[in-house]
């Protein structure tokens, strides 16, 4: 991770632990808090936030698939408890700014409106993929078991 970090065109998005990382179900009785799943997650979330720099990481959600895990809100709440020690700029760049920016999303909206429609599938994830111009490519990166995604240039 460190020699991808490396690279300032490569951009990690943080997701997918709610399968990955082996916590009871949100349906057992009872669910795991947010502060217990915080606490297995946060590791993984701490060193890719340290190694690429908030303004280079995304957060995302693996659902439907994370919904063995968790419910949507908490995970989503996982990560907001997770960053609370952020600035509310590293928050911004975490939660929207870096996903706006990797995928032009203000172009693709102003775009939308006028004559060019985006197409349904232009932001569909495959092995490879191109969204909005950006290379997508999902790799296996050894963070325990969760998967990491990474946007290059």
């Amino acid at each position: 991770m460190e020699a991808l970090a490396a690279c300032p065109n490569v951009t990690a998005k943080i997701g997918g632990f709610a399968v990955g990382l082996q916590l009871p179900s949100y349906l057992a009785d009872p669910p795991p808090t947010v502060e217990q799943m915080a606490a297995v997650w946060r590791p993984y979330i701490d060193v890719a936030i340290e190694l690429f720099g908030p303004e280079r990481c995304m957060f995302e959600s693996n659902f439907p698939v994370d919904a063995g895990g968790c419910s949507y809100a908490d995970l989503w709440n996982v990560f907001k408890y997770v960053t609370a020690g952020h600035s509310a700029q590293e928050r911004r760049a975490l939660f929207a700014g870096t996903a706006e920016r990797v995928y032009r999303l203000d172009a693709e909206l102003a775009r939308a409106q006028g004559p060019h429609r985006v197409r349904p599938d232009a932001t569909r994830s495959s092995p490879t993929s191109m969204a909005h111009g950006v290379a997508v490519t999902r790799f296996n990166v050894p963070i325990s078991a969760h998967c990491l995604s990474l946007a290059c240039r």
